[in-house]
C-alpha cells in the first residue's frame, strides 16, 4: 500500500509536464500564426501602396504627356517650333520605361523636371503665339495697303518659317518689285520690317544708289506705315547706312498693348 502514492504523484508530474509542454506548443503555434497574419497584412500594405504608387506615378506621366501634346497641338495649329518639345518627349519616354522597371522613386524628380519643363515651353509658346498673331495682323496692314501705292501682291510669294518670319513680294505695273521681310527685332520683342525693290538692289550692287530711288522707297513705305499704325503699330525711324554700306530700309513696329482678342486661352 506505501507504494501507490509515489506512483500516483510521479505519474501527476509527468502529466503536468506533459500538459505544459503542450500548452507551450501551442502558444509558439499561435504566435507563429499571429506572426505569418502580421506579415501577411504587412505584405499586402505594402503592395497596396506600392500599387497606389505605381497608378499615381502612371496618371502623372499621362497628364505629363496629355499637357505636351496640347501644347504640340498649339503649335502645330500656330505653325510655330515649340520648344523644348522634344526634350520633354525623350525625359516622358525614360519616365514610362522607370514605370515599366518598377523604379518609383527616380519617377517623382525626374517627373517634376518635365513638369518645370512643360512650364517655360507654356510660356515660351504663349509669347510666340502673341508675337506670331500680332505680326501676321501687321502683314495683313501691309497687304491691304499695297494696292495704294501701285503694288500688286504675289500671293505664292507669302511664306512663313517656323521662325515666324514672313516674307512676300509684290509687283509694279512697272514691273518693279517690292520685297517684305517682316522678323523678329534684335534683341527685343517688336517687329522688323525689312524693304527693298529691285532697282535699289540693282544699283546696290553696283555701288551706287541714287537719291531718287531712296525716295521712291520711302514713299512707298509712309504709305504702308498708316495702315500699320491704324492697324494698332508704331513703326520707328528708317535706316539706310550701316558702316558707310547701303542696305535695304528697316522699320521698327512695336506692338501697342494687345487687345484682348490677341491672347489665345487654352485649357488648364
Amino acid at each position: 500500500m506505501s507504494g501507490s502514492p509515489k506512483y500516483s504523484t510521479a505519474q501527476s508530474s509527468r502529466e503536468r509536464a506533459e500538459r505544459a509542454e503542450r500548452e507551450r506548443a501551442e502558444r509558439q503555434r499561435r504566435r507563429e500564426q499571429e506572426l505569418a497574419r502580421l506579415r501577411a497584412e504587412a505584405e499586402a500594405r505594402a503592395k497596396a501602396e506600392r500599387d497606389a504608387r505605381r497608378r499615381q506615378a502612371a496618371l502623372a506621366v499621362d497628364g505629363l504627356q496629355a499637357r505636351l501634346t496640347v501644347l504640340e497641338n498649339d503649335a502645330a495649329a500656330a505653325r510655330v517650333h515649340l520648344s523644348g518639345g522634344s526634350d520633354t518627349q525623350r525625359l516622358l519616354v525614360r519616365l514610362r520605361a522607370d514605370l515599366a522597371a518598377d523604379r518609383l522613386d527616380r519617377i517623382g524628380a525626374e517627373a517634376a523636371g518635365a513638369q518645370r519643363a512643360l512650364d517655360t515651353a507654356e510660356t515660351t509658346l504663349d509669347e510666340q503665339i502673341d508675337r506670331i498673331v500680332a505680326r501676321r495682323e501687321l502683314v495683313r496692314a501691309l497687304a491691304a495697303s499695297m494696292p495704294s501705292t501701285g503694288y500688286v501682291i504675289d500671293l505664292s510669294s507669302l511664306d512663313e518659317d517656323q521662325a515666324g518670319t514672313i516674307s512676300l513680294r509684290a509687283r509694279a505695273l512697272d514691273g518693279d518689285v517690292l520685297a517684305v521681310v517682316v522678323q523678329d527685332e534684335d534683341g527685343g520683342g517688336g517687329h522688323r520690317m525689312v524693304y527693298s525693290n529691285a532697282e535699289m538692289l540693282h544699283q546696290s550692287d553696283a555701288g551706287v544708289v541714287e537719291g531718287g530711288t531712296c525716295t521712291d522707297l520711302v514713299e512707298v513705305i509712309t504709305v504702308l506705315n498708316r495702315s500699320v499704325e491704324q492697324a494698332g503699330f508704331e513703326a520707328g525711324g528708317v535706316r539706310w547706312d550701316d558702316g558707310g554700306h547701303v542696305r535695304p530700309d528697316e522699320r521698327r513696329a512695336e506692338q501697342r498693348p494687345a487687345p484682348a482678342q490677341h491672347t489665345q486661352e487654352r485649357p488648364a
